[in-house]
């Protein structure tokens, strides 16, 4: 799999800048033909992680917080 941005699309070509490199670093770019590339994936991977992250967090505290609600049993509380 390659991931890349800055993304230009032609007729018979696709170009763009590997993530992990500066957007405006055209010498890293890379061309690929059409014929050449299977499927594609649109996304934002870096948004994808905060949602991850956010939802392993989330779901923890919402847990916690009907604990403490429902049967008095907080964390940390005597």
């Amino acid at each position: 799999m390659l991931q890349l941005h800055a993304i230009h699309v032609s007729a018979d070509t696709l170009s763009g800048v590997p993530f992990l490199r500066p957007i405006g670093c055209d010498s890293c770019r890379i061309r690929i033909a059409r014929t050449e590339i299977g499927s594609l994936r649109f996304g934002d991977p870096t948004a994808g992680l905060w949602s991850t992250v956010s939802l392993v967090v989330a779901v923890p505290a919402l847990a916690i917080g009907i604990l403490c609600l429902t049967r008095h049993v907080c964390p940390g509380m005597d």
